[in-house]
């Protein structure tokens, strides 16, 4: 059975990017462009990763994580940003279950953070 990633951006471009750089047999890569949608796809599919654009316009990205984080504590998040959001959540989420990355995004770097997410999540024990 295929994990399932969600893939948060609210650039079209961007998520169609993903689907053609981070396809695999591996796991199943959601995409969303809005964001209001996260939670509820969330709640639904109980990914193993969630990959999240901070700065996305119409929501307070905060509010989001907390929210992933109260669906699904355990859930690694990768959050992707600009450099001038670093210092923000620098500040927010460390300790979290989070890990950075910047723009430009780095392609085959998180699809190798994809790999590990998804191979962890197949050899823990569900209960």
């Amino acid at each position: 059975m295929k994990n399932d990633i969600v893939f948060v951006n609210s650039d079209p471009k961007i998520c169609e990017g993903a689907k053609n750089h981070l396809r695999d047999n591996e796991y199943n890569l959601i995409t969303l462009t809005n964001p209001e949608e996260t939670l509820d796809v969330i709640f639904k599919k109980r990914p193993c990763m969630v990959v999240q654009e901070f700065g996305m316009p119409g929501r307070n990205n905060l509010t989001l994580l907390q929210g992933i984080k109260s669906l699904m504590p355990e859930t690694p998040i990768v959050l992707i940003m600009g450099k001038n959001d670093l210092g923000n959540v620098n500040r927010t989420v460390f300790g979290n279950g989070c890990m950075l990355m910047g723009k430009p995004i780095n392609w085959p770097h998180l699809k190798e953070t994809f790999h590990l997410f998804s191979s962890a999540a197949n050899n823990a024990v569900k209960i």
